[in-house]
């Protein structure tokens, strides 16, 4: 009987116990391992996406201001449309030249194209182009 209760406390449960946690020793070191790659995985898709959100809400915020430059010209227009014999091109904000409306007399009589432009020449650029046509507007 003692023999048995001996193998039992040297054999037994307590060395079953020992060898599980000698096995487990790399798998904590793994699983966190696991979760920073996956971790840097979403993150790198996340900021890819963020990237071109904010992208895509700059040409948006440009076009946008492109049509109203566009439209301010229109009414510059009007205001000076007998004394307009050339194209003119004017700067609504002082020292600015990345924006600026455009206002070109055409071939055809009573045909007027009005632009507005922003950041001309970058890759950024953005137009919006409205044509006045027997004081008919038209946007394009």
């Amino acid at each position: 009987m003692y023999f048995l209760i001996s193998y039992f406390i040297k054999f037994g449960r307590g060395c079953m116990l020992k060898n599980i946690k000698k096995n487990n020793k790399g798998y904590a070191l793994l699983g966190v391992l696991a979760f920073i790659a996956i971790f840097a995985i979403l993150s790198t898709a996340l900021l890819a996406f963020l990237k071109y959100e904010v992208n895509m809400y700059q040409k948006t915020e440009a076009n946008i201001r492109a049509e109203y430059l566009a439209l301010g010209g229109v009414q510059v227009y009007q205001k000076l449309k007998g004394s307009i014999n050339d194209s003119i091109v004017l700067y609504p904000i002082k020292d600015d030249t990345r924006s600026k409306i455009k206002i070109e007399l055409t071939e055809e009589p009573n045909v007027v194209k009005v632009i507005g432009i922003i950041d001309e020449g970058s890759s950024n650029e953005s137009k919006f182009t409205i044509t006045i046509e027997d004081d008919m507007i038209k946007r394009n």
